[in-house]
């Protein structure tokens, strides 16, 4: 981030875990099968991104599976990057930049975090999503 320049905080709320349609509060220990879960978290309102962040509590050897996409409307998305085995590397994230677009809503699809004792379930904790 430049010098003087503000970061933009964008509200949202996550919309729905799977079949399951969520309150205030995040997800968690939420399975990965026998299907992938699909996370939908909205914007409150369309902002022009160029950058989503995902972090994960996976740890040593462990990694996530999942594809990020983005959308303007809700209904058709754009994958914009994904992760697998060794592209987390020593960070507890990954950052995925595209070119800047009207985004409304941010889906995630996992298939959970393998490598652990308990490889169907997820261990995603935070997005962020960024203008810059």
């Amino acid at each position: 981030m430049g010098a003087g320049r503000a970061l933009r905080e964008f509200p949202f709320k996550v919309v729905e875990v799977g079949e399951k349609t969520l309150g205030p509060l995040g997800w968690g220990g939420c399975p990965t099968a026998p299907q992938p879960l699909e996370i939908l978290i909205q914007l409150a309102a369309p902002a022009n991104l160029s950058r989503v962040v995902v972090y994960e509590t996976a740890s040593g050897q462990s990694y996530e599976i999942y594809t990020v996409l983005v959308s303007a409307d809700g209904k058709v998305f754009t994958p914009i990057g994904s992760a697998q085995q060794g592209s987390r590397g020593e960070e507890n994230c990954i950052s995925y930049r595209f070119p800047e677009q009207e985004v409304r809503t941010i889906k995630i699809v996992t298939q959970g975090c393998h490598g652990l004792t308990f490889s169907s379930f997820s261990r995603l904790c935070e997005v962020m999503a960024f203008a810059e």
